[in-house]
């Protein structure tokens, strides 16, 4: 604001020590034959599935052992690239799927990373830089990268340019250019630039959610809400889901160069009245957590009545992402009075939008799932709390978190 597979038992194989008739003089075993001939034969159809659309797929599978199916079966895929009435191109789900909340739509590693914290001393400086790393890159993975939309590659400029005016532009500078338009930032102060997420478009109420992780150096996406058919898969580029639609609007023209014209963006008057009073009751419910006596301070049967209202505007606004978090804070006003089915039943919540919005594996997904399932009656533990971060904090803690 993104299952440890079980020990398979041991296979046990038919014994080879059977007794067999012994073959007649100068006719060669029936079985043998067809094992010499078959084996072989088997392994190349196999091998061919791999590299030819030539072989007939599902009856190669049929006949193929189980443990074999994982080499010749074609994952699923669940969207497309193709041109979308925001302009240029973007992912779509297929005509054949129906995606559910939840579902993981990418996983994918950058073309390039670089830190935005750059030595350059002047653009030309920095233009070298990126070349560089693009130049690190496979002859694949740079068809892939020139592929992407085209900026002038100075930030506020004009714009995205064609392919014919792009060819004009020194190639250094064509390189900055694709970086400034299809980069995001993946980690602070990183910043990548990826095949197919790089084409996903924005809206202010997105269906997706992406997450980067550093340690498989992945970005994940994950669809927010059940997807229908030939659906576009929409992001939003800005971190801030309620900043008011003119600060949103500048900081997209800004970084990106365009105007969105969302459902939120369309309503401003309605959509920035809701916002901003889902940003006032978040730092009014952060007074739960505080000591008594200290400011801002409320008790539980009102920080319960903030955050409810925060998840109805929420609704209203049709913003997804962040209802984890908002059901962990009411988890944790659950925990503060003491009422374990309270507890409980945000602590599930949260699991189950975490895991929508950040995977099922996530970290905040799996400590919130066990922190549901804490059944002693005396409610979750100081311990169990402390493991998900659920420390008293100062004043000071709650305005620089709120903003």
């Amino acid at each position: 604001m993104p299952l440890r597979p079980s020990k398979k038992p041991k296979r046990t194989l038919p014994s080879s020590r059977s007794a067999k008739p012994t073959p007649k003089a100068n006719q060669g075993s029936p079985s043998l034959s067809r094992t010499f001939f078959l084996g072989p034969f088997l392994a190349l159809l196999v091998l061919l599935a791999l590299n030819s659309s030539l072989i007939d797929l599902p009856n190669l599978i049929v006949s193929t052992p189980a443990y074999l199916l994982s080499l010749v079966t074609p994952a699923p895929t669940l969207w497309e690239l193709s041109a979308s009435p925001k302009g240029g191109l973007g992912l779509f789900t297929t005509s054949n799927s129906s995606v559910e909340a939840g579902t993981l739509l990418l996983s994918e590693e950058p073309l390039i990373i670089r830190s935005t914290s750059s030595k350059a001393g002047n653009m030309d400086e920095l233009n070298k830089e990126v070349k560089a790393l693009v130049d690190k890159l496979g002859k694949k993975e740079k068809e892939w990268f020139y592929e992407l939309m085209e900026g002038d590659g100075d930030e506020g400029g004009e714009g995205d340019l064609t392919r014919v005016q792009a060819a004009f532009l020194p190639r250094t500078r064509r390189e900055r250019g694709i970086v400034q338009t299809n980069g995001v930032m993946v980690r602070e102060g990183w910043m990548g630039v990826f095949r197919w997420f790089s084409r996903i478009n924005h809206s202010c109420r997105p269906n997706a959610l992406y997450v980067y992780r550093p340690s498989s150096n992945k970005i994940l996406v994950h669809s927010l809400i059940p997807l229908p058919p030939n659906t576009e898969i929409l992001v939003s580029y800005v971190v801030d889901p309620f900043l008011p639609t003119s600060a949103r609007q500048t900081e997209l023209l800004r970084r990106y160069n365009f105007l969105c014209t969302c459902p939120r963006c369309s309503n401003a008057l309605v959509s920035d009245k809701r916002s901003k009073e889902v940003k006032r009751l978040k730092l009014e419910a952060a007074g739960f957590d505080l000591k008594e006596g200290e400011k801002w301070r409320i008790g539980g049967k009102e920080a319960k009545s903030k955050l409810e209202r925060m998840l109805e505007l929420m609704d209203l606004e049709g913003i997804r992402a962040g209802r984890g978090e908002v059901a962990e804070d009411l988890a944790r006003v659950g925990w503060g009075i003491g009422n374990l089915y309270f507890t409980s039943h945000w602590a599930s919540k949260a699991s189950q939008w975490f895991g929508e919005e950040l995977g099922k594996d996530s970290e905040e997904a799996l400590s919130m799932g066990r922190m549901a399932m804490a059944r002693d009656s005396s409610g979750p533990s100081t311990a169990q709390a402390e493991r998900l971060g659920w420390q008293r904090r100062s004043v000071e803690e709650w305005e620089d978190l709120c903003g």
